[in-house]
């Protein structure tokens, strides 16, 4: 005999609920908005709400939470049900064959959050990208805003995989791809850098490849790549790297303060705040007003720091313009040399201190002298494969006040010569206040060597020359370094 299950009393009602299975609780909460509201009271634990991408399609995964106290128990309440979401119908397989169930009305974008809210969840739990077209990657973004992990599987092409990965990032913590997407070996440092909680490369078949560059930039929480390939000598340059410390106090900023990172455009920009990517719109705003406004608000001067990545040549100039002051120029290891001989070039102007992260003079180049005789506050060389080839002329022409160069190649005759010319220079004004070498593992320097036929004294392990016109030179010499402080 039927029983009017809603003119029963809420006891009975909560009773039935509970007895219901989950495709029950979902038929019952479509009945009307009070079925929906006492489904939704029923605070029915699910394990997972999982939603799969398929072209114009959306599979939408249910799955009941086991028995906490005999998990290995036959519970007929412990069921996974898949539904496939349309405009104003769905597909649901219980297990037992397929039933069309409809609301009329109802899109995908109500489907969904219906689902959420009878089950009391914030976002689906994981989010499943097939091979889509690319214009759709815009509308899933629309109907699945946020969710605990988006996975993208290895039936995507690379083309599409890549876009979404750019396109659905912002929208999850942890970020799975199930497959090696990267057709250039440095494709993947872009993949390193997102603020991510967790991030998964899986693809057993295809290794992905990985250099100390990507190591150093890597901005993620927890990384796994499956199976990765990385030699021993990277592995080494990465750990030596890391013990030296040159990262530690970045690393602390990041936990102390908050960072937020902008994409400038004009009319708009996007902002990550961390936890996500925003588009903000201001119209007629260009880039050059974008900048003007922040530093204005911040009540600041200029740019603190300005990092030149991979650029086309003609767009230094555009930089340039846009940026015409900052305290410290820095030109990364990611560009090509032709690029960062010209970016030191034409912007080394427009600051006191620079830094470039790797070795872009060949022996028999010029620059490399010219980047010495320029009137810096600062300059930091080095962080790079291949190193620094040093002359006394080299140090004799330097016009930088700090200098710090990593790695240097210098014999320990050359820089004999340096101090016994700087000796005899009494009077004579000499810029530097301090010079420091690090050199390559394979480069010992000898004391003996480097102080020979010159008078020194040694005050706490370093060694003080002093002039007749009493200006000092304490150096400090190791094994794997040399510093000169200037008096």
């Amino acid at each position: 005999m039927p029983i009017r299950l809603l003119f029963l009393s809420v006891e009975d009602i909560r009773y039935a609920l509970r007895c219901m299975n989950v495709s029950e609780l979902i038929a019952f909460s479509l009945c009307s908005k009070r079925t929906k509201n006492l489904a939704k009271s029923s605070n029915r634990i699910i394990e997972l709400i999982e939603a799969e991408v398929f072209e114009n399609r959306i599979r939408l995964g249910v799955e009941d939470d086991w028995d906490q106290d005999d998990p290995d128990q036959d519970d007929p309440h412990n069921e996974f049900i898949s539904l496939d979401l349309s405009d104003s119908f769905i597909n649901i397989d219980r297990g037992n064959g397929i039933e069309v169930w409809r609301k009329q009305g109802f899109t995908l974008s109500n489907w969904i959050a219906h689902f959420l809210s009878i089950f009391n969840k914030e976002m689906v739990h994981m989010f499943i990208i097939n091979d889509v077209s690319l214009s759709y990657l815009g509308t899933i973004k629309q109907l699945i805003p946020k969710c605990q992990k988006l996975k993208i599987s290895q039936f995507c092409s690379n083309d599409v995989a890549k876009v979404a990965f750019r396109k659905l990032i912002s929208i999850a913590e942890r970020v799975v791809i199930d497959k090696n997407i990267f057709d250039d070996e440095n494709d993947i440092s872009g993949y390193l850098t997102p603020n991510l909680r967790s991030l998964s490369f899986l693809d057993v078949e295809n290794p992905f490849k990985l250099t100390v560059n990507d190591l150093l930039v890597l901005n993620i929480a927890n990384l796994s790549i499956e199976t990765a390939n990385i030699t021993v000598k990277e592995m080494n340059r990465f750990i030596k790297l890391w013990m030296k410390g040159s990262h530690e106090q970045d690393f602390q900023d990041l936990l102390d303060n908050e960072f937020v990172s902008f994409d400038l455009f004009d009319s708009f920009i996007t902002i990550d705040h961390g936890y996500g990517i925003e588009f903000w719109r201001k119209q007629e705003f260009t880039q050059s007003d974008w900048i003007a406004h922040f530093l204005s608000i911040f009540n600041e001067a200029m740019v603190h720091l300005l990092v030149i990545n991979n650029v086309s040549l003609p767009f230094l100039d555009t930089v340039k313009q846009l940026i015409p002051k900052c305290q410290q120029l820095r030109i990364s290891q990611f560009c090509p040399n032709d690029v960062a001989k010209i970016a030191f070039r034409k912007l080394s102007s427009i600051s006191e201190e620079v830094t470039i992260q790797k070795n872009i003079f060949a022996n028999e180049d010029n620059d490399f002298s010219n980047l010495l005789s320029r009137n810096l506050k600062s300059a930091s060389i080095g962080v790079g494969r291949n190193a620094f080839q040093l002359t006394v002329n080299d140090l004799l022409a330097l016009n930088i006040t700090d200098l710090t160069i990593d790695k240097a190649n210098i014999t320990g005759k050359e820089l004999n010569r340096f101090l016994k010319v700087w000796m005899k220079r009494s009077h004579t004004f000499y810029r530097p206040k301090i010079i420091r070498l690090m050199f390559d593992n394979e480069i010992h320097q000898n004391r003996q060597k480097v102080f020979e036929g010159i008078k020194y004294q040694i005050v706490d392990y370093e060694c003080i020359l002093k002039r007749r016109d009493g200006k000092e030179l304490m150096v400090d010499v190791k094994d794997s370094s040399i510093v000169f402080r200037f008096e």
